[in-house]
């Protein structure tokens, strides 16, 4: 068995010149860049089931054979919908897909060789103020993360939807969020997770509304980037906009008390802010973290979680081109 750890190397204004980064993780080995695949185009996210690749890009979502990675075979291209955010149900024959501008896409990969976009989810009413930022699945609901940009109001809300009926999705409920203007969340068994700008909040999923209980961290000068939950840790990175627009920060949060996080170490990051392409993708294997960014595919230690350390480094295979998006598979 060997895991693999597969992000793009691209040119987002290059379709033609884009290939997959695929780097061996196996556990007890040395990570070693293993290829760099050719692919069909430009991707944002990545989620694997079984040994399949399902890829999302800007206006489209493929998927790929990769059961005899490093090489991929594309099976499927579905064009008219693609995001920056993959959230598959617990049966992984659906996808949600968020799209910042167009809203969510509900895509049915159960026939992988013809994907079908089945319902679409777009909150009425959008000022060029309210941005849609990252969505997740909590049961039979869809919750999508709204961000207001504006300094002078806190319009930030989460919009909850009942997506039991995928092609007919309906809004159940508008829970204000501020002042916590959220860009990323996480959910892990009863607790969920927003992290934005200055503030880290943490409610109860079973008591989401406005009047149930929340704990609100503040985070003077930081803006939450990326966040995943493992058991009773989050690994959190922030941009410190107040330092530098390329300063950031990995953080690792134990969260045993749930209303008093604690920050436990952290790790510098170079991300260019300034660039169009912020994404932030992490997953966990071991006692490793594997981050990518338009910088390329970091390995950390995260065995000390006192101490996070980045041990490897893979770079995009030119300094004009970006990494983006990350899922880790396990072939035979």
């Amino acid at each position: 068995m060997r895991d693999f750890a597969i992000s793009m190397d691209s040119d987002p204004d290059e379709r033609g010149d884009c290939v997959f980064m695929v780097v061996d993780i196996t556990r007890n080995q040395t990570p070693a860049l293993v290829g760099r695949t050719p692919c069909q185009g430009f991707y944002r996210d990545l989620f694997g089931i079984g040994n399949y690749l399902v890829c999302s890009g800007n206006s489209e979502v493929d998927i790929y054979n990769a059961a005899m990675l490093p090489e991929v075979s594309l099976i499927s291209h579905f064009k008219g919908f693609g995001g920056k955010k993959i959230a598959p149900d617990v049966h992984r024959d659906l996808i949600f897909v968020l799209n910042e501008v167009q809203g969510v896409g509900v895509i049915s990969i159960a026939e992988r060789e013809e994907p079908k976009l089945l319902g679409h989810i777009y909150p009425g009413n959008l000022s060029e103020d309210l941005l849609m930022t990252d969505i997740a699945l909590l049961d039979n609901h869809l919750l999508l993360l709204v961000n207001d940009l504006s300094t002078s109001s806190h319009r930030e809300c989460l919009l909850i939807y009942d997506v039991i009926s995928p092609e007919n999705p309906q809004m159940k409920e508008k829970v204000s969020i501020a002042p916590c203007k959220g860009n990323v969340l996480a959910i892990k068994g009863e607790r969920l997770y927003i992290s934005g700008f200055n503030n880290l909040m943490i409610r109860n999923v079973n008591d989401i509304n406005e009047s149930g209980r929340s704990a609100l961290v503040e985070r003077d000068g930081t803006r939450g980037v990326g966040l995943i939950v493992y058991g009773d840790l989050a690994y959190l990175v922030e941009h410190e906009w107040a330092l530098r627009s390329t300063t950031a920060f990995l953080n690792v949060v134990d969260l045993r008390v749930s209303d008093e996080p604690k920050f436990m170490g952290k790790t510098l990051l170079t991300i260019n802010f300034l660039s169009d392409y912020t994404d932030v993708s992490m997953r966990k294997i071991g006692e490793r973290l594997i981050l990518v960014s338009s910088f390329g595919l970091r390995v950390i230690d995260v065995s000390d979680p006192a101490n996070p350390d980045i041990t490897h480094l893979f770079r995009p295979s030119d300094s004009s081109r970006i990494a983006s998006g990350l899922e880790i598979l396990t072939v035979d």
